[in-house]
């Protein structure tokens, strides 16, 4: 009886463990030793385990061309794939590396940028052929959206929506993470961006909706290479994303925020610098918080509680005189969002007010207290609902990211908010 020179398979039969040494630029005599029959001394057994892979390797430079272009992939018939095996196959492709995507959010994807990762590819340890798929990747879909133009929607802010609901729900020890409330009319645009790259590249929602996170986190530049927001990690910065998309957009405002929302709280800065609303807003905080931390510092005494309270109450020379600095630290990174200028060190700036949060000894639950009452405490008999709802949209983005760092940030001396 003759041997087999040649197998067919209607439709194709792709072995994704094969795919990923290849997505990582192993060679095939390297992706050989990964085949479950490579240890078998069989030499025939090997030889065809080596065809096999050889084979492999063939068809996934073939397929190469359509999965830069999902579009062809699912429109030519030359490769035919089943549905299923075509979402693994692109999924796979366009997933990444954390610690390459690192190094690309917060600048837009150019050709200088490609240049400066390749030269750091050993320091990453990825391969070259891995560096460039990653960035051609991010590129493409990055293109993509900017482009993106949502069919009917128009540049109408959130804020003025009678059925938006208010996030709500308790903060958790582990960095106060605060999961909020969905349903908005706000948190479409992420879902709609999402929905827009699922059928451009027709990847699945999860994937998607990573590049819609990075892509945001590239559009406004984020500072995310100084000293100060080093500690942050690629989760993080991902989770900022989700935060601000759902908090900071609009419908009809691709990856660009609110103009409206920036607009408003440009003017929230200058009015909150008034000394005689200033007073009302920290008249607010201060009547509410000791009942307000009664209720969530369960570990402290009452005299300790009071104690704090009293602190934090104190006029200009203590804590106290500290708290009205907070408030329009705050007001100012409010201000950034009207500024790309600035808006590029808001979390480096984010930061610091953290680090002083930490300093005032408090537990996650007591700082998430005195969060939320600042959040809330714009008077309405000194300020429109219309400015009380965007203070409160930018609180919510700001002070959830804040929660994320707060377990993490590191402890330092800052004299910002005065000696």
């Amino acid at each position: 009886m003759g041997t087999i020179d040649l197998f067919i398979s209607d439709p194709l039969i792709v072995d994704l463990g094969l795919f990923g040494a290849w997505l990582e630029g192993l060679r095939v005599d390297d992706a050989v030793q990964l085949h479950p029959d490579s240890v078998n001394p069989d030499e025939a057994v090997q030889e065809l385990v080596l065809a096999d892979c050889s084979d492999q390797f063939r068809l996934f430079w073939m397929l190469q061309p359509y999965l830069m272009d999902p579009s062809q992939l699912a429109a030519q018939r030359r490769y035919r794939m089943l549905p299923a095996t075509r979402r693994l196959v692109l999924d796979a492709y366009y997933g990444f590396d954390e610690r390459v995507m690192r190094e690309l959010i917060g600048r837009k994807p150019t050709a200088k940028l490609r240049r400066e990762l390749e030269s750091q590819r050993e320091k990453l340890n990825v391969s070259l052929r891995s560096c460039r798929r990653q960035f051609d990747n991010l590129q493409r879909l990055f293109t993509a959206l900017e482009e993106y133009d949502s069919p009917g929607d128009a540049w109408v802010s959130a804020s003025h929506d009678a059925n938006a609901t208010t996030p709500s729900g308790g903060a958790s020890d582990a960095g106060l993470v605060r999961e909020s409330a969905r349903g908005s009319g706000r948190d479409g645009q992420a879902a709609a961006l999402t929905a827009y790259v699922r059928e451009t590249a027709l990847l699945s929602e999860a994937v998607a909706l990573r590049y819609v996170h990075v892509s945001f986190l590239c559009t406004h530049c984020f500072e995310i290479g100084k000293r100060r927001v080093l500690f942050l990690t690629f989760t993080d910065w991902e989770a900022f994303a989700s935060i601000l998309l759902e908090e900071w957009t609009a419908p009809g405002s691709g990856l660009e925020l609110d103009p409206e929302l920036a607009i408003s709280l440009r003017q929230l800065k200058g009015l909150i610098g008034d000394a005689k609303l200033n007073a009302a807003i920290l008249g607010a905080v201060q009547g509410a918080l000791e009942g307000a931390l009664m209720q969530v510092s369960g570990a402290r005494s009452s005299a300790e509680i009071k104690e704090i309270a009293a602190k934090l109450k104190a006029p200009a020379h203590g804590v106290g005189g500290k708290l009205k600095a907070f408030v329009k630290r705050l007001s100012e990174l409010g201000g950034y969002l009207s500024n790309s200028k600035d808006l590029k060190d808001f979390f480096v700036e984010l930061v610091e007010v953290t680090e002083w949060l930490r300093s005032l000894t408090l537990t996650a639950e007591e700082a998430s207290v005195l969060i939320d009452l600042v959040t809330h405490a714009l008077p309405a008999a000194h300020f429109s609902a219309h400015h009380i709802d965007c203070w409160k949209r930018f609180m919510r983005g700001a002070s959830d990211c804040m929660r994320i760092m707060y377990a993490r940030v590191p402890g330092t001396s800052l004299s910002f908010l005065g000696p």
